[in-house]
């Protein structure tokens, strides 16, 4: 069981997987006043060598991050995403 933050944080641990499966095909993680009221996150995975390094994410009030603007506003993470990415390969090639 998880400590619950708020009434949308899930305590549920299969319902937690699941959400993870989606989190894994969708690309992106979406935190819905889980863990505070009111504010609202989406987030997409930072890589290195093909690996999960860090996380790109924004939080905001839930009037500024709609349920409906959510795939946009992970795409937009992502464009900064890939140019991390991009960044840390060059400073490793030197």
């Amino acid at each position: 069981m998880f400590d619950a933050y708020t009434t949308n944080t899930f305590q549920d641990s299969q319902l937690f997987r699941y959400h993870l499966k989606a989190i894994k095909e969708d690309g992106y993680a979406f935190d819905d006043e889980e863990r505070m009221v009111g504010i609202r996150c989406v987030a997409v995975p930072v890589f290195r060598n093909q690996e999960v390094i860090g996380a790109l994410a924004i939080a905001a009030p839930v009037e500024q991050i709609s349920r409906k603007n959510i795939k946009q506003i992970a795409t937009k993470l992502d464009v900064g995403s890939e140019a991390i990415t991009k960044e840390i390969e060059a400073l490793e090639k030197g």
